[in-house]
């Protein structure tokens, strides 16, 4: 139990001698702090008991005197001084010192105090009657940024007892010029009573920079002396010194060869600086912003790299612009003969239009390797050589009238070729009327292969008779071809087929070409026509025969009073008859023909008509190929045409005389007609023969009348020849 009760007073023991020191510590810092802040606690007798040992300063507002009237100068001391004078009469004010007056937020018509041992403030007021006592100098020296805030921080700091006074509540710069500006006292409505005269300041600007505050100017519409200008004055319109720059701005320079595409150099013609130039930014938002120079005069030639060449030298500004942006190109549009358009490949994409003339033909008409021309047309060329020379000169569309262009047809040259050559290369002279000069053009006359055009070589079975009809047949199974002997010739024909070979001159065509056919030797009428005709009339291919046999009166007439009636027709052989027989020896020439009883009647009677014989699919006639082949040249072969009998004895009615001689009887009497053929064998022309047809019609009565005349008449339908 002793231990214990010594345990216990030892450890007492020890925690006293541990806090008591500790406490003294505590007490002292307390001390301390109360002596170093105000507002803090003084052994006082009149405290108030609300307050924790502190006065309140709040309560006692009233009754203090704070408005502290003018002063020459001003400082924390001055203000303090004064504030204790006027409020000595309180006692607890009355011991206090300057070291317990505490002044913050000083400014020009007032401050706020605190009190040692007090808690609260109190505004004071006062009136500044002259600010220059508190300056020290007024030459704030040189400046790099002329605006309120770096002109009053200077203006602070060389002197000093303002440094810790808001003189930029009441107080404004003036600019009034580049080395002199004023301290300008504001015109506040406010309780608080201000003061103070204007005070002049001088300065220097350390460069231009410091008067142009916003060095970026925004968007021009165009990069000139007029717009830059303008943009610098409209920049600086909200800055604090935009009085003396629109005072200064007519001095400002834009200096000529400073000036890039998104900056230029201007110049301030004023001594007062130690760099009188400034760099000024701006951005164009249109491509006429670049461009100074849309006119480009007198050039050499109109081609898209001629004129990119001639708008660059023309306009530097949009040559640095593209030099700093490599991926932009100048893409040059819609050329003609005095004007063009260019834009650019991105961002400025606006459509500029220049102008420009160019005197010579070589200005124009600059690429001479024109493309092949095809289905050459050696007679009319110069409409071939204009449209060749437009295609690869669009320019040249321009000029609507096409007897502008001059082409000698002389200056036309070809080099030499061959059969199997595709092109031929070639050239020719132009000139243009109301241009200098002359170009002379190449070119390749580009020809086709004959296989190539000639794509159907069986062109069927046809009637031919000469090679043209061949021509015209491949011609129209290979979808209406140009095809003329001029630029074919046709070789080793036949019956069969035939080849095509293009001509050594042509400048159409070249190779060659095989074609089969089938010669069709019934020609169906085409190619005949009726000639030599006797008392006969024609229409088309129809033969109307004319017989008349009058009546008896002094002699007894039997047969046609006019004579025979005759009609002729040819018929064409391709090649020749010999070549015809060679290829067939068993056939026969056969004529399909009709032959119809038209008219038969006598002066007082109708006979019968109507009848005929062949057809339109009948055979008239039928000879052996071998009979016509042996005949000479110019012989005949004849035969009567075997009617059949069919207009032998054809009895007819007629008027005979009485007993008195009256032609009031009625008789009978019979006619007979004799039908001769005869075809002769002509020579061979060119690439055919032909054989000609000839008809003869003969009329007899068995008696003659002397009251009576008779009509007869045959039509002779020819409807085709053919050898079969």
């Amino acid at each position: 139990m002793k231990k214990l009760i010594f345990l216990s007073t030892s450890i007492m023991l020890s925690f006293a001698i541990l806090v008591l020191p500790l406490f003294w510590i505590i007490n002292s810092f307390n001390k301390n702090q109360i002596n170093r802040q105000p507002n803090t606690t003084h052994n006082n007798n009149n405290l108030d008991e609300n307050n924790q040992g502190f006065y309140d300063l709040n309560k006692l507002k009233n009754s203090l005197k704070s408005d502290l009237g003018d002063f020459d100068m001003l400082s924390t001391q001055i203000i303090s001084e004064k504030f204790l004078e006027l409020n000595k009469s309180d006692s607890k004010i009355a011991n206090l010192s300057v070291n317990d007056v505490y002044v913050s937020l000083t400014k020009i018509t007032g401050a706020r105090i605190k009190l040692e041992g007090f808690i609260g403030y109190i505004d004071v007021k006062y009136l500044l009657t002259d600010i220059s006592k508190m300056v020290d100098k007024t030459d704030i020296g040189t400046i790099d940024k002329l605006d309120d805030v770096n002109v009053f921080k200077k203006f602070k700091n060389i002197n000093p007892k303002l440094r810790n006074i808001d003189i930029e509540s009441y107080f404004s710069i003036g600019y009034g010029s580049l080395n002199e500006l004023s301290l300008n006292k504001k015109n506040i409505q406010s309780n608080l009573r201000t003061s103070s005269s204007d005070l002049m300041i001088q300065y220097k600007l350390s460069n231009l920079d410091g008067l142009i505050l916003n060095r970026y100017i925004g968007d021009v519409a165009k990069i000139d002396k007029e717009q830059i200008i303008s943009r610098i004055e409209v920049s600086n319109e909200s800055n604090d010194n935009y009085k003396l720059i629109e005072k200064e701005v007519e001095k400002i320079d834009v200096l000529s060869n400073e000036i890039n595409y998104n900056n230029a150099k201007v110049q301030l013609n004023e001594e007062n600086f130690n760099d009188n130039t400034s760099i000024v930014n701006f951005s164009v938002n249109n491509l006429n912003g670049l461009v100074t120079e849309t006119d480009l005069g007198l050039i050499n030639s109109i081609t898209e790299d001629e004129l990119q060449k001639q708008i660059l030298n023309k306009n530097p500004l949009l040559q640095k612009y593209l030099d700093n942006n490599k991926k932009i190109q100048l893409n040059v549009k819609d050329l003609k003969l005095r004007n063009a358009a260019f834009t650019l490949s991105s961002g400025l994409t606006q459509d500029i239009k220049i102008t420009y003339q160019c005197e010579n033909v070589d200005g124009i008409i600059t690429n001479l390797n024109l493309d092949p021309i095809e289905n050459w047309d050696k007679n009319e060329p110069i409409k071939q050589l204009i449209t060749a020379i437009k295609n690869k000169n669009p320019i040249l569309n321009n000029i609507k009238d096409d007897s502008l262009f001059e082409i000698d047809k002389n200056s036309i040259k070809h080099d030499n070729f061959t059969i199997t050559d595709r092109d031929v290369n070639s050239r020719f002279e132009v000139k243009i009327n109301g241009y200098k000069g002359s170009v002379k053009p190449n070119f390749k006359v580009r020809r086709k292969e004959v296989k190539e055009v000639i794509k159907t070589n069986n062109i069927g079975k046809f009637y031919w008779t000469t090679k043209q009809e061949i021509i015209d047949r491949i011609s129209m199974y290979n979808n209406n071809i140009p095809f003329d002997l001029e630029n074919f010739e046709l070789v080793n024909l036949t019956y069969d087929s035939v080849d095509v070979n293009s001509k050594t001159d042509s400048l159409r065509y070249f190779g060659n070409t095989k074609i089969i056919f089938n010669t069709d030797f019934n020609n169906n009428g085409k190619n005949m026509s009726i000639y030599g005709t006797e008392n006969t009339d024609v229409d088309g291919m129809v033969a109307r025969t004319n017989s008349i046999i009058e009546e008896a009166t002094l002699s007894h007439n039997y047969t046609d009073t006019n004579g025979a009636q005759r009609f002729k027709f040819d018929y064409t052989i391709p090649f020749s008859i010999k070549d015809a027989y060679n290829y067939n020896n068993d056939s026969k020439l056969k004529l399909y023909a009709k032959i119809t009883l038209k008219k038969f009647k006598s002066t007082g009677y109708q006979g019968k008509i109507g009848d005929y014989m062949g057809g339109y699919n009948s055979t008239l006639v039928e000879v052996p190929l071998s009979e016509i082949n042996n005949l000479g040249s110019n012989q005949s072969y004849s035969t009567d045409v075997n009617t059949n009998n069919e207009f032998k004895d054809m009895e007819i009615s007629y008027r005979s005389r009485n007993f008195w001689s009256q032609c009031n009887n009625r008789s009978t009497l019979k006619l007979s007609s004799t039908i001769k053929m005869s075809i002769t064998k002509g020579s061979v022309n060119n690439d055919n023969q032909n054989i000609s047809f000839a008809f003869e019609v003969t009329n007899r009565m068995n008696d003659y009348s002397t009251c009576d005349q008779f009509d007869t008449s045959y039509e002779f339908n020819i409807q085709k020849v053919s050898i079969e």
